[in-house]
C-alpha cells in the first residue's frame, strides 16, 4: 500500500512538530550554537549558584532541542526506510549530536565535584535550581563512580570498539542470517525467519512446531564459537568498567542508577523459584490441552483455541479497546480518545515502513504509535500496549516540566502490561464460546510464561555468568550452553522434555548485549497486575494510584515513586498479586479444556 493512498486519519501528522525543513534546519542550528555556547563554561560550572543554573538551563534547552530533532528524523525515516535523503538526515543529525556531546561531557565531569553540603548552601542562594535537586543529588551520589575527564573522554572514544561484541553478534543474528525452510507435517516446505519463527512455534502442527525449534537452534549452535566469544567479551567488558569506576560488580553498577540492591534482584529470584510448582502446573494443563503424552520445549509455545477468522477494521480495533478500558473512568477515557483522534497513531503497513510496533515521541511532541496494521486479532493487543506507553508519557509530560518528565526504564513497562490485562480480562468475560475462551486464555498465560518466569530465567543466567567471569573465569561456549540447558531443566520442571538442541538458545537472546534488563519486564509484569487487579475489583483508589503513578515522570527513585502509589517492593511479594488471577486463569482454562466436546 501506497503512503498517498491512505486517509490522513490513519497516519501520523508529523507537520506537527516541523511544518518544513526551515524550522527543523532553525532548532538544529539552535542545538549546536547552545553547544558552543555551554563550552564556555567548562572549569566554571560550580563557580556560583547563578552559573550552575545558567549551565543547567542551557543543557536542558539542548537536550529539548535534540529530542524534538530526533523524534522527527527517526519518526520520518521509520515511515519509508528506503528514503535516502531521511537516512542522510539521520545521520547527519547522530553526528552533529556526537560532537556536542563529546564538547560537552566536562560537565558531568564537573558536576560530579558538587557535595550535599554545596548542593544546599546553592539551594539556598538561588531557589530556580529546586527542579534540579533531584538529578543534582544523584549526580552526588553516583560522583564517586566518574572518572576524570580525560577518562571518561578517552571511555567516550573507545565505546564503539567495547561495544563490539554486540556489534559482531548483531550482524550473525540479523544480517547474515539465513535459517532456509522448514517441513510441516504434510510435507509443505515453509521459509523460516526470525519473523516467521514466532508463528510457527504457536502452531497447531507439532512436526511444524519440532522443526522450527531445531532448526532456529542449529543455526545458533554452528555459530556457538563465534557468539559465545561476543558473549564472553561482553561480560567482559562490563567487568573491567565495573572495576575501572570502583563498582562491588557489574550488577551493582547497572542496579544503582535506580537505586535497587543487589539483594532486590536475587530476590526476585528466590521468589520465582519459589513459584515455579505454578508454572510446572500450567504445563501440565497445556499437555492435557494439547492431547500429547509427553511434552517437550518444542510444545511450550503452541496455541490453544481458535478465534474465528475474520479481519477486524481500525474502528472495531479502535472500539474494542475503548471498551475494555473504560473501567478507568471518564477522564482516562479523554486521553485515549485524544489519542485516536488527534493522529497519535500510523496504522497501515506500507512499502518501505519499519517494521513492528512502537510508542515514541518527545516532550515536544505527541506520544506517537507506530504500528503495521494487519486487521487481524493481534493487532488489538499490539495497539493498547503501545496505547499504554503513550498514555504514560502524556500524563508524565502534563503533570512534570521538561527537567524530570522521562520516567525510569524500570517503570516504563507497567502502563503497556495494565493495558494488556485490561483488555484480555475484558475479552474473556464477553467471549461467547469456549475456543475464544481458550484462546484468550492461552494468551494471558503464554504472556505471563514469557514475560515473567522467562525473563526471570534470563536474569538468572545473566548473573550466573557475570558473577562468574568476575571471579576470573575464562567460560567456554560448553560452560554458556551447559548453564543454560541446567536452568532450563529447573525452571520447567521433570514434566517438560528440554530437547538438548534449547541449550543453544542462550546464543541468540540479543538482551544479553544489554545487561541486567531483561528483570525489569518480569517486575513490571507482576506489578502490571497489583494495579490492574485492584482496577478490576474496583478497589477504592485504584484508578488514582494508578494515574498518580503515570504522573510521576522521574521525579524520584522507582521503588519511592511506586510506594507513593501504594506499592512497597521492599516488604511485598510482588509475585503474589499476580498469581492470584494467574491461578484463577490456569483453573478456568483447566476446567474449559477438561469438559468433554
Amino acid at each position: 500500500m501506497d503512503r498517498k493512498d491512505i486517509d490522513k486519519k490513519y497516519k501520523w501528522d508529523l507537520e506537527a512538530i516541523y511544518k518544513n525543513d526551515e524550522e527543523y534546519n532553525k532548532d538544529l542550528e539552535e542545538f549546536k550554537n547552545i553547544g558552543e555556547e555551554l563550552c564556555t563554561y567548562e572549569g566554571k560550572v560550580l563557580d556560583s549558584s547563578k552559573t550552575l543554573l545558567e549551565v543547567l538551563t542551557l543543557d536542558t534547552k539542548c537536550e529539548r532541542l535534540i529530542d524534538k530533532l530526533y523524534t522527527y528524523t527517526h519518526l520520518n525515516y521509520d515511515l519509508d526506510t528506503r528514503n535516502g535523503k531521511n537516512l542522510s538526515k539521520f545521520n547527519t543529525l547522530m553526528d552533529i549530536y556526537s560532537k556536542v556531546s563529546t564538547k560537552t561531557s566536562f560537565i558531568s565531569t564537573e558536576l560530579a565535584k558538587l557535595t550535599n553540603e554545596k548542593l544546599d548552601e546553592f539551594l539556598k542562594d538561588e531557589p530556580k535550581l529546586m527542579p534540579y535537586k533531584f538529578a543534582l543529588e544523584k549526580t552526588i551520589k553516583h560522583s564517586k563512580y566518574i572518572l576524570s575527564l580525560e577518562s571518561e573522554k578517552l571511555l567516550s572514544t573507545l565505546s564503539p570498539i567495547l561495544d563490539e561484541g554486540a556489534e559482531v553478534f548483531d550482524k550473525i543474528d540479523n544480517a547474515d542470517i539465513n535459517l532456509g525452510e522448514v517441513e510441516d507435517k504434510d510435507g509443505n516446505k515453509l521459509k523460516l525467519t526470525s519473523g516467521s519463527y514466532g508463528e510457527f512455534v504457536r502452531s497447531s502442527d507439532r512436526v511444524l512446531r519440532k522443526n522450527s525449534v531445531y532448526k532456529m537452534h542449529e543455526y545458533y549452535k554452528n555459530h556457538e564459537n563465534s557468539i559465545s566469544e561476543c558473549l564472553y567479551n561482553h561480560v567482559k567488558t562490563d567487568a573491567i568498567l565495573t572495576n575501572l569506576r570502583g563498582y562491588n560488580s557489574s550488577l551493582e553498577a547497572s542496579l544503582m542508577h535506580d537505586d535497587i540492591s543487589v539483594d532486590f534482584y536475587k530476590k526476585v529470584i528466590e521468589d520465582t523459584h519459589k513459584n515455579l510448582p505454578v508454572l510446572h502446573r500450567m504445563m501440565n494443563v497445556y499437555k492435557n490441552a494439547l492431547g500429547i503424552d509427553e511434552m517437550h520445549i518444542y510444545d511450550i509455545n503452541a496455541r490453544l483455541g481458535e478465534l474465528k477468522d475474520k479481519n477486524y477494521s481500525i474502528e472495531e480495533i479502535n472500539d474494542t479497546i475503548k471498551k475494555a478500558l473504560e473501567i478507568m473512568g471518564p477522564k482516562y477515557m479523554e486521553v485515549v480518545n485524544k489519542a485516536f483522534n488527534e493522529n497519535w497513531v500510523d496504522y497501515y503497513e506500507t512499502t518501505g515502513k519499519a517494521s513492528g510496533a512502537y510508542s515514541s515521541g518527545c516532550y515536544d511532541s505527541k506520544a506517537y504509535i507506530l504500528l503495521n496494521y494487519t486487521g487481524k486479532f493481534d493487532d488489538v493487543e499490539t495497539l493498547a500496549h503501545e496505547l499504554g506507553h503513550s498514555i504514560h508519557s502524556y500524563y508524565s509530560k502534563k503533570e512534570r516540566g521538561p527537567i524530570d518528565y522521562q520516567y525510569p526504564i524500570f517503570l516504563a513497562e507497567i502502563a503497556s502490561t495494565t493495558h494488556e490485562i485490561l483488555l484480555n480480562d475484558y475479552l474473556l468475560k464477553n467471549a461467547k464460546d469456549n475456543e475464544t475462551k481458550k484462546y484468550i486464555l492461552n494468551n494471558i498465560l503464554s504472556g505471563y510464561k514469557s514475560t515473567v518466569f522467562r525473563q526471570v530465567e534470563f536474569a538468572e543466567f545473566e548473573y550466573i555468568i557475570h558473577d562468574r567471569i568476575e571471579k576470573g573465569e575464562n567460560l567456554t561456549k560448553e560452560d554458556f550452553t551447559n548453564i543454560y540447558l541446567e536452568l532450563q531443566n529447573k525452571y520447567y520442571g521433570k514434566d517438560v522434555i528440554n530437547d538438548e538442541i534449547i541449550k543453544y538458545e542462550c546464543l541468540r537472546i540479543p538482551h544479553f548485549y544489554s545487561s541486567f534488563y531483561v528483570y525489569k519486564y518480569a517486575t513490571s509484569l507482576c506489578i502490571a497486575y497489583h494495579f490492574a487487579s485492584d482496577i478490576i475489583n474496583k478497589k477504592e483508589g485504584a484508578v488514582d494510584n494508578y494515574i498518580k503513578l503515570i504522573s510521576s515522570g522521574g521525579k524520584d527513585y522507582p521503588f519511592k515513586i511506586l510506594k507513593e502509589c501504594g506499592i512497597d517492593l521492599e516488604k511485598e511479594d510482588i509475585m503474589n498479586y499476580s498469581l492470584t488471577l494467574i491461578n484463577k486463569y490456569i483453573d478456568e482454562l483447566e476446567t474449559i479444556t477438561s469438559e468433554r466436546s
